[in-house]
């Protein structure tokens, strides 16, 4: 999932996870005939899983889908359920090897934007490091910055005010 997609609004972070699943269960399918597709349940409940499932796979919403260039084979994800359990990953072998296999790739990823964007910190909003990074990077921020992120908005915001302040004194000695 790229910030892009979390700064578009059409869909909230759930909603895009799932599509990212989608896909890569389409692309899979197409290649190995699975069995079934183990997920370590990021909703609240397996019940809300299944409504959300339903939701993104229901015909009224294919034309905003197809908007966005998501183009969901229905057949295809019908063909092998979803078992979406919480702690999944303690409780099947191959979601814990996938959360090995995806912590060991998102260190590799986070270590790139390293070498190429320079220290920007954990990423996390407590982060000094981070929120400096944000600051440096707030008129033109690189790809990595969702800019729909509270820590961002917050940042840019408090330059305004920052700038409605220089404007308040330019004024007050003009007068």
């Amino acid at each position: 999932m790229t910030p892009a997609m979390i700064d578009d609004k059409s869909f909230n972070l759930n909603d895009w996870e799932m599509l990212v699943v989608f896909k890569i269960t389409q692309e899979l399918q197409n290649c190995f005939n699975m069995q079934a597709v183990y997920v370590d349940n990021w909703e609240v409940t397996e019940k809300r899983f299944k409504e959300r499932f339903a939701a993104l796979t229901a015909d009224s919403i294919k034309q905003q889908l197809n908007a966005k260039n998501i183009d969901l084979d229905n057949n295809v994800l019908s063909s092998v359920p979803f078992i979406a359990e919480h702690q999944a990953d303690e409780r099947y072998t191959i979601v814990g090897a996938a959360s090995i296999l995806s912590k060991t790739s998102s260190d590799v990823q986070y270590k790139q934007y390293k070498q190429e964007f320079g220290n920007f910190g954990s990423g996390s909003p407590a982060d000094p490091q981070t929120r400096l990074f944000v600051w440096q990077h707030r008129h033109n921020p690189p790809h990595i910055i969702r800019k729909s992120w509270n820590t961002y908005k917050m940042l840019v915001d408090l330059e305004k005010i920052e700038d409605d302040s220089i404007y308040a004194r330019k004024q007050k000695i003009t007068d």
